[in-house]
């Protein structure tokens, strides 16, 4: 908890000096999805695709699938 606690200040420190957190933000994202996908690809689980990433980021993309 305390080390999790550390890499947030550190984060917001940062985030407060100016510096940009964008690229680790898209980093972060595409980890997050590529994890979903790679979980349910090969099935062909397109659906669980679509309820994880709605979970997980609390946007539909129904209907850009």
């Amino acid at each position: 908890m305390n080390q999790q606690r550390e890499v947030i200040y550190a984060r917001r420190r940062q985030a407060l000096e100016g510096e940009r957190l964008k690229s680790e933000v898209f980093e972060y994202l595409d980890e997050f999805i590529n994890g979903i996908v790679d979980k349910y690809y090969d099935d062909g689980n397109v659906e669980k695709i679509h309820e994880e990433l709605l979970q997980g980021l609390l946007v539909d993309f129904k209907d850009r699938i």
